[in-house]
């Protein structure tokens, strides 16, 4: 009996121990962290979800890999410039990405200081803007716990928006600071008017350097 009660309470410290490990929520220690980690050679690997506008899921899934390439000073500012893997000539995602004491900028750097704009404020408030000539991003909210398949995160909640006329619905990122982009959720309009989740982007997998 005793022996029994004692393998039982071992397999039940291994199943607590496990689950535990799961479930543990990745956040930063202290607002030093970076909200989006510019490190050469960190990788990032998301799956790719398409719904429909009734919320069903579509049969396509994608994966998608963003990795930082290079960085260098340009205009006495340090800058890395994010691409998507694998690379073409004229195809994928590159932007031009620096970390600053208010958040992270974006822009083209290569240019003039004048086409650069912060894109996500950090460390920040809830309701605190960030607008450029082409998009407004603001906070939504500093501490959402997401769960996605590479664990589960503190966040940061951005909602952004192009500056458009024809443009009334946003757009939803979230950002675990010291680990980067967690979740993004695209939205598009129903033929009804209404606004549905066309694509969801979760993190599965990533490394920083």
């Amino acid at each position: 009996m005793i022996k029994t009660l004692v393998t039982f309470s071992i397999i039940f410290c291994i199943i607590y121990f496990i689950h535990g490990c799961k479930s543990k929520i990745v956040g930063p220690d202290n607002v030093t962290a970076n909200v989006q980690p510019l490190s050469v050679g960190s990788e990032w690997y998301y799956k790719d979800t398409g719904y429909n506008p009734d919320g069903t899921k579509k049969d396509y899934e994608g994966y998608y890999t963003l990795t930082i390439k290079m960085d260098t000073i340009i205009n006495r500012n340090k800058w890395a410039l994010i691409i998507s893997v694998p690379e073409c000539d004229d195809c994928g995602f590159g932007e031009y990405l620096s970390n600053r004491s208010d958040g992270l900028w974006w822009g083209f750097p290569l240019e003039a200081d004048s086409l650069t704009w912060l894109r996500l404020p950090y460390p920040s408030k809830i309701g605190v803007e960030a607008i450029n000539p082409y998009n407004k991003w603001w906070v939504e909210n500093v501490d959402t716990i997401l769960q996605v398949p590479a664990g589960t995160f503190k966040c940061y909640h951005y909602k952004t928006k192009e500056i458009s006329r024809n443009q009334h619905f946003v757009h939803d990122y979230f950002y675990s600071p010291g680990v980067g982009l967690v979740r993004l959720n695209w939205y598009s309009q129903a033929n009804d008017g209404s606004i549905y989740v066309y694509l969801q982007r979760d993190l599965i997998n990533y490394t920083i350097k």
